[in-house]
């Protein structure tokens, strides 16, 4: 099924890729040091946040949680570090690397050079790590963390870029790795510190640990500024192609660097032919649709193996399963040096056995570890006390085990594989993708991994052992091998692959129709001749081209329009005054109109018309339903009721898309009207079954009526008698909605607010 490709005969071209040189080696070693000050930051936040004397002066509500026993106040194991403002000062270092990848690092890498972008990143992170360390508030704290992410941001954009693009091509995933095991160094590094520093009796332990980040900055930013620029990154800049070829000639070693030098500058003539911007090509052409799914699928996926989870927070995991201080610190210093150990295996392992095989082993180890722990775990660990030690023992070793599946696997190509997949027009652009999508699953995982150790205790571990089962089958079936190719020269193997060369085929009369089929049913030529002609063949026109119609965009972009124009004028202002039950009513009935309008359309405007009525009756349904649904459910069960509503989504997408698979045989040129018009079909049971439904109790509370009758409906709903606390909450809400909403309590409201505050600032 996978293909696998063997890339030798491109690497012949390059004269076998170069040789490694003193030059390249001391050139790589000293940017992946970019690697360490992510590892340092990831070791020091979790080793930080469990530090009493850290704890007790930030995060008090914590700090006592923590050292409460059940008998005197305490929580749940599972619960003790669930904090809001903890959270925050963990994650906001992602947030705004995030913002910074997006925003800023992809232009300068891309404009001013892969060696600008280290610069840049490694003075923020080093006035963040002097935040940090010199912090008198919590907020100073997180400033600091901000600053640190910054730097990140910038860093994590231009550091596998340039690995990748100095390397050979024989050795690149080895020295591509090098950014990973400097990650796993500078981690290693900042547990060895956190150890030290918890033992130092004054309480400033841990802004020893936060300052010492400074020293993998200080290290990246001085190296930096002795770094070559890349090759790549100078012909894009526009420098002389003598000088870059004697620089190229340099870095390889060898004079045979001419097939090498003619990719790069035609890589970046059609950079230039897409005017620089990077980020427009990959969004817009189809060529690039399997890099672009890979620069966002990878790092999310490597986020949702719970792997910085673990490092954020592997010694309060071991706090909560009963280890001391110390003893965490101690045993997370045995899993990070473990962990290391493997990723430098890696580095010699990738470019012999391949990408796909290191994901593919990597991922079975690490599926079987997180089912064991958390098997280990939901058995012995209650939300009282903690393991005994063998157990706990037990459950070290397994994390280690995890770890080091992690650590030889997706740890390192996570980072290579989107760096190298990418052609020179669009690599920056790419890899600010790569970086944003990673940060964006840090963000969700920094964010709620606390509470949702909080709430689904051991379970946790199933759930990313459920992703990581997703994702060694993503591997399996749609990553090709890229080993020993020529950066310039993977782009050829998606032509190759069952799978991404259909994604990507040019052959007008069967990928062009494919996509339309897929978002519309079959092309009804009556009312975009212009775009039918050009699908059919015109050879004039671009493939990229072809369904470029103002008037087509106007179709499909109708029905968003009058949905949101629904949504935000009417259906929210008729949903709270007369309730859920009548908007689902309303939406019904547009959304059969429509249906109706679309389906015996005699010209564009009527099919465009036709658009609008569904966007308005999905305004008011959606408006209604996601209310309704939450509104009746029972508490504990309120996520999977409302889930309900992305289900049917789902089973009503993959109905439309049968429907027009079957139209599509239809020879006589009227199944786009079945396909549209069989839209009513889930409209007319959706208005039905909104007839004969019982309005929320919340809803009748919220239109005045007789309580005596809402606690009654609330009884049936709930099937009990006991509901009075349930129906003193609701009546309690729409107190308060009435409060903020009213015209006539607003000078209350004001008095309410401003009193107390003026009170605290006198």
């Amino acid at each position: 099924m996978a293909v696998g490709f063997a890339g030798g005969e491109d690497a012949r071209r390059y004269g076998g890729g170069g040789r490694i040189t003193a030059f390249v080696v001391l050139s790589c070693v000293t940017a992946a040091t970019g690697g360490a000050i992510f590892g340092y930051d990831i070791g020091t936040a979790g080793g930080v946040s469990s530090m009493d004397p850290f704890l007790r002066e930030f995060f008090p509500e914590v700090y006592r949680r923590m050292k409460a026993t059940a008998g005197s106040g305490g929580v749940s194991n599972y619960c003790k570090f669930d904090s809001q403002l903890l959270t925050l000062f963990t994650s906001s270092l992602y947030i705004t690397g995030l913002l910074t990848a997006v925003l800023l690092a992809s232009w300068v890498t891309a404009r001013r050079g892969r060696r600008s972008s280290m610069i840049v990143g490694g003075v923020a992170y080093l006035a963040g790590a002097a935040v940090s360390g010199g912090a008198v508030s919590v907020f100073m704290a997180i400033l600091g963390r901000a600053l640190l992410g910054v730097g990140l941001g910038f860093a994590n954009q231009a550091v596998p870029l340039y690995l990748s693009e100095m390397a050979p091509a024989r050795y690149r995933g080895a020295f591509s790795n090098g950014f990973q095991f400097s990650l796993c160094l500078g981690a290693l590094l900042a547990t060895v510190v956190n150890f030290g520093a918890e033992k130092i009796k004054a309480g400033w332990g841990w802004r020893l640990s936060l300052a010492l980040a400074g020293v993998p900055a200080i290290l990246l930013t001085v190296g930096a500024i002795f770094l070559p620029e890349t090759p790549n990154s100078l012909v894009q800049q526009g420098k002389d192609h003598a000088s870059v070829k004697a620089l190229l000639q340099k870095i390889r070693g060898t004079e045979d660097v001419d097939q090498e030098m003619d990719d790069i500058v035609a890589a970046n003539a059609v950079a230039q032919e897409g005017n620089g911007n990077g980020l427009r090509l990959i969004l817009s052409q189809r060529r690039y649709r399997p890099q672009l799914a890979m620069a966002i699928l990878i790092p999310s996926f490597t986020q949702l193996t719970g792997i910085n989870a673990i490092g954020f927070y592997a010694p309060v995991l071991l706090r909560t399963i009963g280890m001391g201080e110390s003893a965490s610190l101690f045993a997370t210093i045995v899993m990070v040096i473990v962990s290391s150990a493997s990723t430098f295996i890696s580095m010699f392992a990738v470019d012999r056995f391949g990408r796909r095989t290191l994901l593919l082993v990597g991922g079975a180890q690490m599926l079987v570890s997180e089912l064991l722990i958390g098997a280990i775990m939901a058995a012995k660990l209650g939300d009282e006390g903690g393991l005994s030690k063998t157990y706990a023992l037990i459950l070290i070793v397994l994390i280690g085990v995890y770890a080091t599946g992690f650590g030889w696997s997706w740890g390192p190509l996570s980072w290579l594989v989107p760096s190298e997949i990418f052609p020179l027009e669009v690599r920056s652009a790419g890899q600010s993708v790569t970086v944003a999508s990673g940060f964006v699953f840090t963000i969700l995982v920094a964010q709620y991994f606390l509470a949702m150790l909080c709430r689904m205790k051991a379970w946790i571990f199933f759930f990313f052992a459920g992703w990581i089962a997703v994702m060694t089958a993503f591997v399996y079936f749609l990553l090709p091998e890229t080993k020993g190719l020529p950066i310039e020269q993977i782009d050829k193997v998606w032509g190759k692959h069952w799978f991404w060369k259909r994604v990507i085929g040019m052959d007008e009369a069967h990928a062009s129709e494919k996509l339309w089929r897929v978002v519309h049913g079959v092309v009804p030529e009556e009312f975009f001749p212009d775009v039918y002609r050009r699908m059919k063949g015109d050879v004039r026109v671009s493939n990229y081209c072809k369904f470029d119609s103002q008037l087509l965009t106007l179709f499909t972009s109708s029905f968003y329009i009058s949905g949101l124009l629904t949504a935000m004028l009417l259906s929210s202002w008729f949903t709270a005054r007369h309730g859920r039950r009548p908007s689902m009513i309303i939406g019904g009935v547009a959304f059969l109109a429509g249906a109706a309008v679309s389906g015996a359309a005699v010209d564009v405007y009527m099919a465009i018309l036709g658009r609008a009525l569904l966007g308005i009756g999905l305004g008011f349904a959606n408006q209604a339903v996601l209310l309704y649904l939450s509104e009746m459910a029972p508490p504990r069960y309120r996520g999977a009721f409302s889930n309900g509503f992305q289900l049917t989504l789902c089973l009503g997408s993959l109905a439309g898309n049968i429907i027009n698979f079957g139209a599509e045989k239809i020879t006589g040129g009227w199944s786009w009207r079945l396909s549209l018009g069989l839209a009513g079909v889930p409209a007319v049971f959706f208005t039905l079954g909104a007839v004969f439904l019982p309005e929320t109790p919340n809803s009748l509370v919220q239109q005045g009526e007789e309580l005596g009758k809402v606690r009654t409906l609330l009884q049936k709903v709930r099937g009990t008698d006991a509901v009075d606390d349930e129906l003193d909450d609701i009546v309690a809400g729409n107190g308060l909605r009435l409060i903020l909403s009213h015209p006539t309590y607003r000078p209350q409201l004001s008095v309410a607010v401003l009193m107390p505050a003026f009170t605290q600032v006198r």
